[in-house]
């Protein structure tokens, strides 16, 4: 980060600290024009009154254009590093090995993404506080030791002693921020599962169990937030204190540690200015401390998700393969999940232990079959006790495979042999234990998957996938798909969106847009698992015909490796694999095959009625065809009119936010709360107000040389309330404080359960027009802003 980000947080440093020292300028300033003031106007002439001033509006000028480019440099490097750290996190996720998927749930990679990262947004406006919170205060010590002496000392004293009750709260609040963080994990989790599931949901009315469910997790979240409230409040409460009692115990040790020590209006006001300064590096240690706490917990989530183990890289772009070799297998070995995972709290024992001891309390019950699926996530090993990789999952054993270019290779094998074990190692996605896979460096490849993958966005922008839209190589790709019918009875054609994960279209239609995409690329290798079992088997048969065969196909100069069981189809491919237990059986033309007599006889002997039967009730004429093709994969949802966007924008607001805006969230407020806050703050400023105007008038009582008795007992009863309004300055602090938190806890939960029921309630058009991720960031982000951000701007 530093090698990225370091020089230009060195140059926001270097205004900061212009900024901090042209500060205790203007207390030597107003020193001067007090001093000025004072002296008859023969002494001195007036344009020194008049430099003076003009001196004080120059600095201020100065000092407010350093602080805001300070502030702009800050935020500048803070949106960077948001950034860099929401590439780093979305790169790891696509990255992370097959345990580390089942042990990172959807819900904590948002809130790393949106929580997490923004947390490095909200505090390095503020991080140079560390170094310069200590300047600022030693330069404010130094300058009061030239105005008040020695007494300064027991005002520093003051600050010493907060230190290790500072300490002791703040790794309190850090526990608790991590358990917070976890329900929220847990709470954007089981949202995320709920929005995916969202039709199943409103199809057997179990909105209210589900809202009932998020709302107990909220609830302990909740418990979390309000208990960091109040520990905010205890540390704003004794900050608060701090600069007053610093103030009050150095002017009380000052005149009460010698008659000579008189509070002239001159050393009251500088001493004052200088304590004001104060003020603002102890007032903001709270804030400071609350944001680094949350700041280090969200290091540590990221840490640990990015050091979460990842897929090593085992396929190799080899420039020495044979060029007639587009892949080759040596002696590869392969499984889903290997190796020990590392768990949050580095107590993984006990965890299995405990799952272990679930297990098998319900081993004859059926919902330990349930609870044994989830368990599953944290029990990544068996006998891990035991160091060494150990065998978890499906394997492919002794994998050897060589293929040529321009073959058209078939992956059979009855289910659970692991054909789509064997795509998938090819991919570079499982674990490689042994061996290693080699494609030719100057192949590129597409994928087409069991389970189609679309894009929220046009039917022909998910065809292009961000090439060049070429209209002729187009237009064949679509009539070999069979796709110009489907296209012709969307509202806007190719141009209609097809919404998040293809709602308004079938699974067939969707698995041949996917085939379109991979025909679109032109790429010299193209992996499928299986797309053919989407659609009917005349229409199979049809893209077979125009797309894959090595006679007609568009690919028939490419390498195409196809994970089928359709039999009828095996007599056209150039090489056969036969898979039986993660293991290669056989492999060759059909022929070869059939006349071994081996497993891939036994196989095509069992298929081989099925097939007949299935062949017998699917032969069609070619109108039939058209209307089999339209009544399997016609379109679920309704068509809507062309000029209509299924996806609806974002709306965005501009400018200064709107009153409306406020009152919604003072009313969640509730009027109790908000009552009790304002009167706590607006108690705190006028008792602050009135200690300065006390002072002054304290400052003014000294004009003999011999101090009397009664001006002893004036200046005592000057201490005295003096005092007093400090107490009560803290005490409405604590006051406003304490309301504000519980106001923030009240106004947390309301506005989630009116969020909840609102989303819940809405029409299942809304989820089909509006993106899950949107959704999600208004429970992730969104609710973190209500939850932190502010709370910390009120106050």
């Amino acid at each position: 980060m530093f090698k990225s980000f370091g020089w230009l947080f060195i140059s926001g440093a270097i205004f900061k600290l212009g900024h901090d020292l042209l500060q205790f300028v203007a207390p030597q300033l107003l020193k001067m024009f007090i001093g000025f003031i004072k002296k008859p106007s023969a002494e001195e002439p007036i344009w020194h009154g008049y430099f003076i001033a003009a001196l004080f509006f120059l600095i201020a000028t100065i000092q407010s254009f350093m602080l805001n480019y300070y502030f702009y440099i800050m935020f500048v490097i803070g949106m960077r590093l948001r950034t860099s750290f929401i590439s780093a996190i979305y790169r790891k996720a696509l990255t992370l090995s097959n345990a580390s998927r089942k042990h990172t749930t959807t819900g904590e990679i948002v809130n790393l993404m949106s929580v997490d990262a923004q947390r490095f947004v909200d505090i390095l406006p503020f991080l140079n506080l560390i170094w310069s919170s200590p300047l600022q205060i030693a330069l404010t010590v130094y300058f009061l030791w030239m105005e008040l002496g020695p007494s300064v000392l027991a005002g520093l004293g003051v600050m010493v002693l907060m230190i290790p009750i500072n300490g002791f709260i703040s790794s309190y609040q850090r526990r608790l921020q991590m358990k917070q963080m976890k329900k929220k994990d847990e709470r954007v989790k089981v949202i995320n599962e709920l929005l995916n599931g969202i039709r199943v949901i409103k199809l057997y009315a179990w909105e209210v169990p589900f809202i009932r469910k998020v709302s107990n997790i909220r609830n302990s979240e909740i418990d979390y937030l309000k208990k960091n409230g109040y520990l905010h409040s205890v540390t704003s409460f004794l900050w608060t204190c701090a600069p007053f009692m610093v103030s009050f115990v150095t002017f009380t040790i000052y005149v009460l540690s010698s008659d000579d020590n008189v509070l002239d209006p001159q050393k009251a006001f500088v001493s004052l200015s200088l304590f004001n300064l104060l003020r603002f590096p102890l007032s903001m240690l709270p804030m400071l401390i609350s944001m680094l706490v949350s700041c280090s917990v969200s290091i540590t989530r990221l840490n640990r998700f990015l050091n979460s183990p990842q897929l090593e890289n085992y396929v190799d772009r080899d420039e020495e393969l044979p060029d007639n070799l587009d892949i080759r297998i040596d002696n590869g070995t392969f499984c889903w999940e290997t190796g020990k995972m590392i768990n949050d709290d580095g107590d993984d024992k006990s965890k299995r232990k405990k799952n272990k001891k679930k297990q098998k309390n319900k081993s004859n019950d059926h919902e330990a079959e349930n609870d044994d699926e989830q368990n599953k996530t944290t029990l990544l090993l068996k006998n891990d006790e035991n160091d060494g990789p150990k065998q978890t999952s499906f394997t492919l054993k002794s994998i050897n495979l060589e293929i040529e270019k321009g073959s058209l290779v078939a992956i059979v094998g009855p289910v659970g042999s692991g054909k789509s074990s064997l795509i998938s190692a090819i991919l570079g996605e499982m674990e490689c234990m042994e061996g290693r896979v080699r494609i030719n460096h100057s192949s590129s490849i597409a994928y087409v998957t069991q389970q189609a993958w679309i894009q929220n966005a046009t039917l022909r922008d998910n065809i292009l996938f961000g090439k060049a839209f070429v209209k002729s190589r187009y237009d064949s790709i679509i009539d070999m798909c069979t796709l110009k019918p489907d296209i012709a009875i969307l509202p806007g054609g190719d141009q209609t969106e097809i919404g998040e994960k293809g709602i308004n279209l079938s699974g067939g239609q969707k698995q041949r847009v996917a085939i379109a995409r991979a025909c679109y690329t032109q790429s010299d290798i193209i992996l499928m698992d299986d797309p053919l079992s989407a659609v009917d088997s005349h229409v199979a048969k049809h893209i077979f015909s125009r797309v894959i065969s090595n006679r007609t196909g568009y690919l028939k100069n490419r390498t195409r490796i196809l994970v089928t069981n359709n039999i009828s189809l095996l007599p056209e491919f150039d090489q056969i694999i036969v898979l039986n237990h993660g293991k290669i059986s056989e492999t060759g033309t059909y022929s070869q095959l059939m006349a071994s007599s081996g497993k891939f006889s036994d196989f095509v002997r069992e298929f081989a009625s099925n097939e007949k039967q299935e062949n017998d009730s699917d032969s069609t004429t070619g109108e039939l065809y058209r209307t089999s093709s339209l009544s399997k994969d016609n379109p679920i949802t309704p068509a809507k009119k062309s000029d209509d966007k299924l996806i609806e924008s974002e709306r965005t607001e501009t400018g200064e936010v709107k009153f409306s805006v406020y009152i919604t969230y003072f009313r969640s407020l509730t009027c109790l709360w908000l009552l009790i806050i304002f009167i706590g703050f607006i108690g705190m400023q006028t008792a602050s107000v009135f200690s300065n105007v006390w002072l002054a008038m304290w400052s003014n009582d000294h004009n003999s040389v011999n101090i009397t008795d009664e001006e002893i007992r004036l200046r005592n009863h000057r201490l005295t309330v003096y005092g007093g309004l400090g107490f009560i300055q803290a005490l409405f602090v604590l006051i406003g404080a304490i309301a504000l938190a519980n106001g923030v806890v009240h106004s947390s939960r309301t506005l989630h359960r009116l969020l909840m029921e609102r989303i819940m309630r809405s029409p299942v058009q809304f989820f089909d027009t509006t993106p899950l991720g949107r959704i999600v960031n208004r429970f992730s982000k969104d609710i973190d802003t209500i939850d932190s951000t502010i709370p910390h701007t009120m106050r």
